[in-house]
């Protein structure tokens, strides 16, 4: 840069010329610092600003990786513990039956109501109160017992007084149920709504079990159907069918129902369409289910005990049935 006035040579950073004392304006660094003294510096000390440089950047791209790696698995983690914490995102732990395929991750159990899974049948039973073709193959189902004592213990007597077991099984067309009870004394002699007054079964049902699973009243979708064997003698009644519940279904039902006496009891099949439950069966469907015998021992009509398959089982209570899961 050279003064305007006098024309001197300006070498290094100065507001005026040091010959004639002129102001100097537009002053540029990089013209005043381009020779003389400083070019030399300045060549000397450019290794080492473009190291501090090249540090410099790879240092702050680094910090960002470690910035943003170290962002994210704190998101992670944070996400990660909000999921553990959810009650929703914690499946319960599948029961299993030695032989059975698992319980469906997505439903919790009930403690005190058991977990019961049924095979598939290529060719339905008859339905005839005989349970030998129950035998084979359908003696490969685990069976359900039907011992807890829900109902009148201090009439109760033991298992040769009141016992039972239950078989399931289940196509494309009705689920199949047949139950074997023993029972030292058959006397059943109420009908219609009044037939648990009597040695009986009840059956109840939720047909949304995934739905509803908390809900401590019965709605729409859950059943209570009352079976009862009937005479069982020639020419006497017989068996029968009862809805106390869905209220807009309460009356006599028709099913492929049949009994038969046995020498320590009786034993009752049935078939319950899928259509008249409203479910489409596929394997791992899961619905409430819970098998329940009443017992008389008195001349008169009269519930003096009742055994269920869930030790839990209120009538009023769809929260208390036991869980039926459909095997593949």
């Amino acid at each position: 840069m050279r003064c305007e006035r006098c024309g001197t040579r300006i070498r290094g950073a100065t507001w005026f010329c040091p010959a004639c004392g002129s102001p100097v304006r537009d002053l540029n660094v990089a013209d005043s610092v381009s020779g003389g003294r400083w070019r030399p510096a300045l060549r000397r000390a450019m290794p080492l600003l473009l190291s501090v440089a090249l540090l410099t950047l790879v240092g702050g791209a680094g910090w960002g990786v470690w910035h943003w790696g170290t962002s994210r698995n704190w998101a992670l983690r944070q996400a990660a513990a909000t999921v553990t914490a959810s009650p929703a995102a914690t499946p319960a732990e599948p029961t299993e039956t030695p032989g059975d395929t698992a319980y469906p991750a997505d439903l919790p159990t009930r403690p005190g109501a058991p977990v019961w899974q049924v095979l598939p049948l290529a060719a339905p039973p008859r339905i005839d109160g005989n349970l030998d073709d129950w035998q084979s193959p359908l003696i490969d189902a685990t069976p359900l017992a039907v011992t807890a004592v829900v109902f009148g213990a201090e009439a109760w007597q033991g298992a040769a007084d009141l016992s039972a077991t239950a078989w399931g099984a289940y196509d494309d067309r009705a689920l199949y149920l047949a139950v074997a009870v023993r029972d030292d004394r058959f006397i059943a002699p109420a009908r219609g709504a009044q037939l648990y007054l009597g040695d009986s079964l009840e059956l109840q049902l939720d047909t949304d079990l995934s739905g509803d699973w908390d809900r401590r009243v019965f709605d729409a979708d859950d059943w209570h159907i009352g079976l009862s064997p009937g005479a069982l003698t020639v020419g006497g009644a017989g068996p029968e069918a009862w809805v106390w519940r869905p209220q807009p279904r309460r009356g006599a039902l028709e099913l492929p129902l049949a009994a038969e006496a046995r020498p320590s009891g009786y034993a009752l099949e049935l078939a319950l369409p899928w259509s008249l439950l409203g479910l489409t069966p596929a394997p791992g469907l899961a619905l409430g289910l819970t098998v329940s015998v009443s017992d008389n021992d008195a001349p008169r009509p009269l519930q003096e005990s009742m055994i269920s398959s869930s030790a839990i089982r209120r009538w009023d209570d769809p929260t208390t049935m036991g869980i039926l899961v459909l095997r593949p």
